[in-house]
């Protein structure tokens, strides 16, 4: 099951049939910290930047998460 909302995306596949179910689900709300050129080198510590899309819309990374629950 997909289904997209104002650029996230909701992903639920099927694991497997056990007496637990396994749901799956990607949060892309955090932006996507990476380091800044120029930096993390001899003479200049590490920084952190962010990005923008071409679109305007800040870059995001993706985090995914998964939890056992009993199965109906």
């Amino acid at each position: 099951m997909r289904s997209t909302d104002g650029g996230q995306t909701f992903s639920a596949p099927v694991l497997a049939v056990t007496a637990t179910a396994h749901p799956l689900w990607m949060d892309t709300r955090t932006p996507d910290a990476f380091v800044c050129p120029g930096t993390a080198m001899p003479g200049a510590p590490p920084a952190l930047c962010l990005a923008t899309e071409p679109s305007g819309l800040l870059a995001n990374d993706q985090t995914i998460y998964t939890d056992g629950l009993p199965a109906p």
